[in-house]
């Protein structure tokens, strides 16, 4: 499948499984792969493997990490079994800018603590730590989880359409936030902290990067031919791999 990406001129690949490097043996394969075909790759994987591989992910091409944070308090990362701590996303944050890696983190609020005022001093510690992306979702009890029969017992889950259970909606009766209070501060996290400076920030390294690795061959590589190729490529044309 690599092969036949780069074949058709794919140099970017973005591995969107959340289990990456849960199994070492599979995914040094992968990126063994990866690095073979000279892709530049994206990956989503739990924050504390990043840290721990993240020189030797980097020098096999990787160029963007994608990680849970889903909370700045450790109490609560404890309770949601998150090897993470604050002064581990600092030292992250950190070492990824040294590396020139965009970083995008998805943070989750409504915790049945969590009130107004919480949420916007949490706000203010994202920002200090300063990921170039974050992915904001609201606390969304999925069915069949062990987390949704707690809330149904103790709070009660007033909305059951499931067209609503996409993590932008409150549906069920958070103690201290109303459901238009819960959408505005939902709103307000992406316009604030994951205002454009942080992308253009984190764009801006990449592209330092490149520049490094491949001088000005990257306007050609990296941003004339992809463009130059999508306009003829047919996307809908069938393809069958032996």
């Amino acid at each position: 499948m690599l092969y036949f990406y780069r074949s058709q001129r794919v140099n970017e690949v973005w591995i969107t499984d959340e289990t990456f490097y849960i199994f070492p043996s599979h995914s040094e394969k992968v990126i063994d792969l990866l690095v073979k075909y000279n892709f530049h790759w994206w990956v989503m994987t739990r924050m504390e493997l990043a840290a721990k591989h993240l020189d030797s992910w980097t020098e096999r091409g990787m160029a963007l990490a994608a990680f849970g944070v889903e909370s700045v308090h450790e109490e609560t990362l404890k309770r949601i079994d998150k090897d993470i701590n604050l002064e581990m996303m600092f030292d992250f944050r950190r070492r990824t800018k040294e590396k020139k890696v965009f970083t995008m983190g998805a943070y989750i609020i409504g915790y049945e603590e969590d009130t107004v005022e919480s949420i916007l001093a949490d706000y203010q510690v994202l920002e200090k730590i300063d990921f170039d992306s974050y992915q904001f979702s609201i606390l969304t009890p999925m069915p069949r989880l062990p987390l949704t029969e707690k809330i149904e017992s103790l709070y009660g889950i007033f909305d059951r359409n499931h067209h609503h259970y996409n993590a932008y909606h409150l549906v069920w009766n958070h103690p201290h936030i109303s459901p238009p209070m819960m959408k505005f501060l939902h709103r307000l996290g992406q316009a604030t902290v994951n205002a454009f400076r942080h992308y253009a920030s984190g764009l801006v390294r990449i592209i330092q990067r490149r520049f490094k690795e491949k001088g000005l061959r990257l306007l050609y590589a990296d941003i004339l031919r992809p463009f130059l190729h999508s306009l003829y490529y047919n996307e809908r044309s069938q393809v069958f791999i032996p």
